[in-house]
């Protein structure tokens, strides 16, 4: 059986969605069948329950198989991931989606809140590890919630494949250059790749937009997830009054982060040395990003 030999490791709220919904449509690439499988960072007791084979069970003879999962650009969270990758497949592929870290950090706290991950033990349920509840406030929150900054420390999470990846199969994209040159973008993966150019120009580029989402009102959140809502959710009297009650659970989440001088030279200060190196490593000069 044909292994995986595509794997876009993050990060996230860098295009990743995106780009597996654009892959998926090359009729050389076989995408897995759910975006995220995660499966290379997961505890190995949820690794037990799962044949990672069977998210290829669609695919036929596409000379690509990948996947897309941001965990597994997140080495300070799951150590283990790409010793494990290699193992599984020492010839495969590798592609990091990196953008300016300022507006990461704020597209990424704005998907935290509308996941409700902020409260719940994501990383402990999945990959065994146990990260504390995130703050609603920003400034705490990247500097208080590990996830957040250690993600935006580019290089530390490309140098720990490069352990075990030669260069010739790790490819560093801009988010920034995707998003204003999406064909130039691709052309250069598909070339990666070693298959043939594919006209994405009719394509949707643009999946899980940052703004317009929702979240669920903190104060009521604990109500919400109690026993007795869950168990009362399927009550057809309850659906009927859906609209109402996602007006009284549901708030949007803040579009417009402020960030202050002094917090994004703090920010700035502990990833200069990952961000020059990043960019070297991309081709593009160190004041690639503007963070004025």
């Amino acid at each position: 059986m044909k292994k995986a030999n595509l794997f876009i490791i993050g990060a996230s709220k860098c295009g990743t969605t995106s780009f597996y919904n654009i892959l998926k449509e090359h009729p050389d690439i076989c995408m897995s069948s759910i975006k995220e499988t995660s499966y290379f960072s997961l505890s190995e007791e949820k690794q037990k329950n799962i044949n990672y084979q069977d998210y290829y069970n669609h695919c036929n003879d596409q000379s690509i198989l990948g996947e897309v999962s941001p965990i597994y650009s997140e080495l300070h969270s799951a150590p283990k991931t790409v010793e494990r990758i290699y193992n599984y497949n020492p010839d495969a592929k590798i592609i990091y989606l990196v953008r300016n870290p300022i507006n990461r950090l704020k597209s990424v706290w704005k998907q935290t809140l509308h996941t409700g991950h902020w409260k719940r033990k994501v990383y402990l349920d999945r990959f065994g590890i146990d990260i504390p509840e995130m703050s609603l406030d920003f400034e705490e929150a990247v500097f208080e919630y590990p996830p957040f900054l250690d993600a935006c420390r580019y290089w530390f999470q490309i140098d720990g494949y490069r352990n075990f990846f030669s260069d010739h199969q790790i490819k560093v994209l801009l988010f920034e250059e995707f998003v204003n040159e999406p064909e130039a973008v691709f052309k250069d993966v598909f070339s990666f790749l070693e298959i043939e150019n594919f006209d994405i120009s009719k394509l949707e580029k643009q999946h899980n937009k940052s703004s317009g989402k929702k979240m669920m009102n903190p104060k009521l959140q604990s109500i919400v997830e109690s026993n007795f809502v869950q168990k009362i959710k399927d009550i057809k009297l309850l659906n009927n009054f859906k609209t109402l009650f996602k007006e009284i659970v549901y708030k949007e989440v803040p579009d417009d982060i402020k960030i202050n001088i002094k917090l994004k030279n703090e920010i700035l200060n502990e990833l200069e040395d990952d961000i020059e190196r990043i960019l070297d490593y991309a081709g593009k000069n160190s004041n690639y990003w503007s963070f004025e």
